[in-house]
């Protein structure tokens, strides 16, 4: 009878997490227990799905930042540093989409930092990687990522 115990024919891998910054690889677990790291190639592999997420967390988030200055110029909203102020008395409701945007935004972000949660150094650098390389390549200017859109 099984009981779900170890026979000694095969080996049984387990995520290590470890709540120290650290540069292991060996059986590193990211956010979930599918994705379980167990060679140098795993390893390689999943650093570039990491850069990936990066980049596509920052273009996201620059698509965010242009539709949302777009909508602070149709509605007639004139921003001042952090703060906004509306040229209208009536305040006009961001679109749902707009909103939608932002929810997959911040729910992206709260993917990376729970990758970053590994404490892994290479897995952190990787997504510093990406979401520079998506920085560099966004079309929005520093101006639009803090709220200056006119």
């Amino acid at each position: 009878m099984d009981h779900g115990h170890d026979d000694g024919n095969s080996i049984i891998k387990h995520c290590s997490m470890k709540m120290t910054f650290n540069t292991d690889y060996n059986n590193l677990c990211i956010v979930f227990k599918q994705w379980h790291i167990s060679s140098g190639l795993q390893f390689a592999i999943s650093l570039l799905a990491i850069i990936f997420l990066g980049f596509a967390f920052e273009k996201l988030r620059s698509y965010n930042s242009i539709k949302e200055c777009d909508f602070q110029r149709a509605y007639g909203e004139q921003t001042d540093g952090l703060l906004t102020a509306s040229k209208r008395s009536g305040k006009v409701s961001r679109p749902l989409r707009l909103c939608a945007l932002y929810a997959v935004q911040l729910i992206f972000s709260y993917f990376l930092m729970l990758v970053a949660m590994t404490y892994n150094a290479y897995v952190i650098a990787a997504i510093a990687i990406g979401a520079a390389w998506g920085y560099r390549h966004s079309r929005s200017d520093s101006l639009q990522n803090v709220g200056l859109c006119h």
